[in-house]
């Protein structure tokens, strides 16, 4: 007895579910790619924030001498003695600058990298120096350039140099030198002279140097202005 075969399910349309599972996946991919990018990009920058420290501040210091920093009295002033009036005239090119000077080997100089001056070495020496001129008995008074006030004479003040030699490194020293000249009204060079010192740095780096800076700074500044009061009283 022959038996009919039952009818076959009705086929699949393979093309079209292929189509759809392409079509998904391609939609999956679109929304993961930008999420993986923008992890990998937050992961990036978090590595780089965490990496990189933040510079230190650099550490300001005064070139002063210890003497100034007590209160003094002011003094009477007579108006018979000369006014002068300090400009700091410059600075040999590498002591320009407010960076801290130091040399490790001959004809090369570096710079401390988180140690400074308060400003250029040139105008804290002129500060200086026109306090002690101002404590002189033989003077009226001393002014900073520039100044609208008249003076009797300028002193033209220049640094030739301030550094800290390493040569030999267990034995630093502070190497200072400057250059004045004094000038009077007239615009005659009344008096000119170059002053050099030198000091045990210790410890040898910039926090003894500093020190030993201001230690030359104490028993220079009084020969300074002796010098400046011979020469305008000549």
């Amino acid at each position: 007895m022959n038996q009919t075969a039952p009818p076959l399910p009705p086929r699949k349309n393979t093309q079209t579910t292929r189509e759809t599972l392409t079509h998904g996946a391609l939609a999956v991919k679109i929304l993961v790619r930008p999420v993986i990018f923008l992890g990998s990009l937050l992961f990036l920058l978090n590595g780089c924030f965490r990496l990189g420290s933040p510079t230190p501040a650099a550490r300001l210091y005064r070139l002063e001498a210890p003497a100034h920093l007590a209160a003094s009295t002011p003094k009477k002033l007579s108006g018979k003695g000369p006014v002068l009036m300090v400009s700091a005239a410059g600075a040999a090119s590498e002591y320009d600058t407010a960076a801290m000077a130091y040399m490790r080997s001959r004809h090369q100089i570096e710079y401390f990298t988180h140690s400074r001056w308060l400003d250029k070495p040139a105008r804290l020496l002129q500060t200086a120096l026109v306090r002690e001129l101002n404590e002189h008995p033989a003077l009226e008074a001393a002014l900073a350039a520039p100044s609208a006030a008249q003076a009797d004479y300028l002193i033209n003040l220049t640094l030739l140099e301030l550094y800290q030699d390493f040569l030999p490194p267990e034995s630093a020293r502070l190497i200072f030198s400057c250059q004045l000249e004094i000038i009077d009204h007239r615009g005659k060079l009344v008096g000119s002279r170059v002053f050099q010192e030198s000091e045990a740095a210790t410890p040898p780096d910039a926090v003894g140097g500093v020190a030993a800076a201001n230690r030359i700074l104490s028993r220079l500044l009084p020969r300074l202005a002796a010098f400046c009061a011979q020469s305008v009283q000549q």
